[in-house]
């Protein structure tokens, strides 16, 4: 009952004046803001613009808060969905690779390719020709002009050919890239 309430605040605190604005963010209410007199008295108008300015202020915190504790659980939903996507990846029984359409320059290669290959994966970080450096010989001119025809057309390619691993094995490979294109339509990523 409100006048329980209100008779408990008079007796015990001693409140005879009461003023309060509602405190809306994102269009809900969230609280009041509110002001105790311990004498009877009329709010002024310096008062009453005082408690807009405050009241706008304490909802601009919350809805701050509200933004806040959004981004950090997307941050943490984002960093636990990239670490099941890494975990996937990272134990797929295949080599996945990232690299620039223009320079060739790796920039992800999933460990899977020391085994396979022999070659750490800073190398291929670091190295821009990793790749097309360790062609066999017989099969090099065949493969990059595969590439080279994809990325100018802007199309998925699927080539085989023979590759010479760092312990200096002939392995056999099947890559299946896709191009990522930009907004005009040229090749940005495989």
């Amino acid at each position: 009952d409100p006048r329980w309430l209100n008779q408990r605040l008079v007796n015990e605190v001693g409140l005879h004046a009461y003023a309060g604005l509602p405190l809306i963010a994102q269009d809900h209410p969230v609280g009041v803001l509110s002001i105790l007199f311990d004498a009877p008295r009329q709010v002024s108008p310096e008062e009453q613009n005082l408690m807009n300015l405050l009241a706008d202020q304490a909802a601009i915190a919350i809805r701050n808060t509200h933004l806040f504790a959004q981004e950090q659980e997307a941050r943490v939903a984002g960093e636990a969905s990239g670490r099941r996507f890494r975990d996937l990846v990272e134990n797929l029984d295949a080599v996945i690779w990232e690299a620039d359409a223009t320079t060739g320059q790796v920039s992800f290669v999933s460990r899977r390719v020391e085994t396979v290959l022999g070659y750490p994966v800073e190398q291929w970080l670091t190295e821009p020709e990793c790749w097309a450096s360790h062609l066999h010989p017989d099969d090099r001119e065949r493969a990059l002009a595969v590439r080279r025809t994809a990325l100018e057309k802007g199309h998925p390619y699927d080539v085989v050919y023979r590759f010479l691993a760092a312990d200096g094995r002939v392995v056999w490979l099947r890559t299946r890239v896709h191009v990522a294109l930009d907004a005009a339509g040229a090749a940005r990523q495989l």
